[in-house]
């Protein structure tokens, strides 16, 4: 693009009131642009430039070409990196979208079953109740006619009995019931869906952990670090019980950032996130697809790659 630029400025016929710059007025001349261009387009104008005959009005429009070019490339790049930015965005949501939802159904299906049981719960205690009174009203009958109706006493006495038996099955059926009510409460607190419910102690988890909270303060700093967990937990990643293990390490924790290369943000960016999930499903000992982890890997280095171009241009 450059040579090009060259061999076309250099064509413009020379006026006859013009002079031709000598090659250290062209180095001169070039050397002062140092702060409008990138200094590798200045070291190709110089080897394009030696040996040709230009004049100041040929070689200021070179420069004019070249920085339009420059621009309008730098302009492009950086649409197209923030689309890409914006469709890693639009694929984590996503991601944290169906989470949540899957914890909701979750949640919703154990509280509809718990009500379930606590409405069965209160039927049988009114059938007891029910039997129960008319035992009682049926006793009272068995006393009043007990001297003038003997005959039916043996008959009574075997309704006794099998009200006896029904309320000792209404009762056991209550027993139950009550069981399973506090197991079913129980389990919607212990099974409560997360993501990552609890931190193994094994040295490879172990060592997960610390990477990921380096990873994590480098970013954000220590400062906003329980703010992140704590949204971590929202979305249904990772329990309660892991945010205390996790802040309880990081007291512990001295890491030494470069404050010149590495300055601490409140928010993460989706590739950020990305990584942390990738650490969450890690450590809850599921398989990450190795295609998966590779598509997001390539997508990562796209953007940084595209980041740097731009900050060298």
């Amino acid at each position: 693009m450059i040579q090009k630029t060259v061999n076309e400025m250099s064509s413009i016929p020379i006026l006859s009131d013009e002079e031709i710059l000598t090659e250290d007025e062209i180095e001169e001349y070039l050397d002062n642009l140092k702060s409008k261009l990138p200094s590798f387009v200045i070291i190709l104008l110089k080897n394009n430039l030696r040996g040709k005959r230009v004049t100041k009005r040929q070689l200021d429009k070179i420069i004019e070409r070249i920085s339009e070019v420059l621009s309008k490339g730098r302009e492009d790049k950086t649409e197209e990196l923030n689309k890409k930015l914006q469709n890693l965005e639009q694929k984590l949501d996503t991601i944290m979208k169906l989470t949540t939802m899957a914890a909701s159904t979750k949640l919703s299906e154990e509280i509809e079953k718990t009500e379930t049981v606590e409405e069965t719960k209160e039927e049988v205690k009114e059938d007891v109740e029910a039997v129960k009174e008319k035992e009682a009203g049926e006793t009272i009958q068995i006393e009043e006619t007990k001297e003038t109706v003997e005959p039916e006493k043996e008959k009574i006495q075997k309704v006794e009995e099998i009200k006896e038996e029904e309320i000792k099955e209404k009762e056991q059926e209550v027993s139950e019931e009550s069981p399973k009510e506090g197991s079913s409460m129980s389990s919607i607190e212990e099974e409560k869906q997360y993501r990552l419910n609890d931190i193994p102690e094994d040295a490879v988890s172990m060592t997960l952990v610390f990477k990921w909270l380096e990873f994590l303060i480098s970013k954000v700093g220590i400062t906003n670090l329980p703010d992140v967990l704590d949204y971590y937990n929202k979305i249904g990643w990772i329990s309660n019980k892991v945010i205390l293990k996790l802040l309880r390490f990081t007291k512990n924790m001295r890491i030494i950032l470069d404050m010149e290369n590495i300055r601490p943000r409140d928010k993460l960016s989706p590739s950020d996130h990305i990584m942390s999930l990738l650490y969450i499903e890690k450590l809850a000992g599921r398989p990450i697809d190795p295609e998966v982890l590779e598509m997001l890997e390539i997508e990562i280095r796209r953007i940084k790659k595209w980041a740097e171009e731009l900050q060298s241009i």
